[in-house]
């Protein structure tokens, strides 16, 4: 099994504890954290963990048993009878979201499409059952006193998905974390930096309307005054996007993503959708549609929660990586975009976030899913904008080949 030197591993766990977390600055001595990932991200595991503790954090371990032969999430859905598949432990789960600051999670799959023999209908009732769940951390997290992020540990079956080997497949998780940098942390932050100043150019304008044309895709997509966007800060490493919250009821045009979507287990290739008035009309994939269609049964999944950029300059990843954490943060010839289905950010908001009731969501546009899944473009498209505080930025392009032009 190939595991990465200790000094690389050390410095993705200092990267995760001291800056992603709590919004790119790092934990507090006291806070808590969940810590979650399964046997195939073992040493990162490890790393974090000894991190957490060396900064003065309490962990919450959740350590899953993930491997291929001893598949415990296969096995669930094999033998689970229907009063199990929608079980929620609410005040299990409700007591760990009151206890923690924080919540870690490690993608790593040692099987990437480990439920695709998986009637689809009991994959998507147990995920939509945590409901819940995220609206507990949301809520939590809107008030300031909660923060979340990912990261990838490679393994041997992702690489091989990915067509790479996997030395191959670390090299792009080296270089797209820095991992090599002797200060990560000073390093992201000057990254975010870069981040930031497109965010910040973006809400500077009152963007109520993109385009987005190339040979893939031409889409149009409104977006209400007040929504803001985002980006970095520590919620997913890498992340190089600018994302904000669309009004989903401004969606009209068509996608064919050239970018395979994971989801749930399963590999989705080809994925078509077409749009109007903010639902979908139209939804195939060339392979495995059964899973598509069974997604879009979920309430809300045919609409969509969020739309997001990828400038090439500033992302380091050139290959498709089979994980959507690498792949909608891709570099390569175009840099990205994507979509999401499902849930909308409620923190897209210019002011406070938390003083937004469910009727100022729905007001502005902003969906509400039990799920939100991204499914990527890396083809080439160029993104023009309508601008209602300056009407000469009426069809400006503010992307094309790939770079960001604000």
């Amino acid at each position: 099994m190939y595991i990465p030197e200790k000094s690389i591993l050390e410095n993705y766990a200092r990267l995760m504890v001291n800056y992603a977390l709590n919004h790119g600055n790092g934990i507090k001595s006291g806070e808590t954290v969940l810590l979650k990932g399964g046997e195939a991200v073992k040493p990162l595991f490890y790393y974090i963990h000894r991190e957490i503790i060396k900064q003065g954090g309490h962990v919450v371990p959740m350590y899953m048993m993930d491997d291929v032969e001893y598949n415990l999430d296969k096995d669930f859905f094999l033998y689970a009878k229907d009063h199990q598949i929608g079980k929620f432990e609410s005040e299990y789960y409700k007591g760990i979201i009151n206890e923690i600051d924080h919540y870690l999670y490690i993608i790593g799959e040692n099987d990437p499409q480990g439920l695709k023999d998986i009637d689809p209908k009991k994959v998507t009732k147990h995920k939509s059952r945590f409901a819940p769940w995220f609206k507990w951390r949301e809520e939590k997290e809107l008030a300031g006193k909660f923060s979340w992020t990912l990261c990838s540990y490679g393994t041997e079956a992702m690489a091989q998905e990915a067509n790479l080997s996997i030395e191959e497949y670390w090299d792009q998780i080296v270089n797209a974390c820095y991992l090599q940098e002797e200060d990560v942390v000073a390093k992201w932050k000057s990254i975010n930096e870069q981040v930031q100043h497109q965010a910040k150019s973006l809400n500077d304008m009152e963007i109520t309307m993109v385009h987005i044309t190339g040979p893939d895709i031409d889409l149009h997509i409104g977006l209400h005054p007040k929504a803001a966007w985002k980006g970095g800060s520590g919620a997913n490493i890498p992340s190089f996007e600018t994302w904000t919250s669309p009004d989903w009821r401004k969606t009209n045009g068509w996608i064919k993503c050239d970018n395979p979507w994971y989801c749930d287990g399963n590999k989705i290739v080809g994925v078509y959708l077409r749009f109007k008035d903010g639902v979908l009309q139209e939804a195939r994939a060339d392979e495995n549609d059964s899973y598509l269609q069974e997604f879009l049964t979920i309430k809300n999944a045919d609409k969509i929660g969020e739309f997001s950029l990828t400038d090439k300059n500033l992302s380091k990843i050139t290959k498709s990586m089979a994980d959507t954490l690498y792949d909608e943060n891709r570099g390569g010839d175009f840099g990205n975009m994507h979509i999401a289905l499902g849930d909308a950010y409620a923190n897209c908001y210019k002011g406070d976030p938390s003083t937004l009731s469910k009727k100022d969501l729905q007001e502005m546009g902003f969906n509400e899913a039990n799920t939100h899944k991204d499914i990527v473009l890396t083809s080439n498209h160029t993104v023009t904008i309508t601008d209602s505080l300056n009407k000469e930025n009426i069809g400006r392009v503010i992307k094309k080949d790939g770079i960001i032009l604000i």
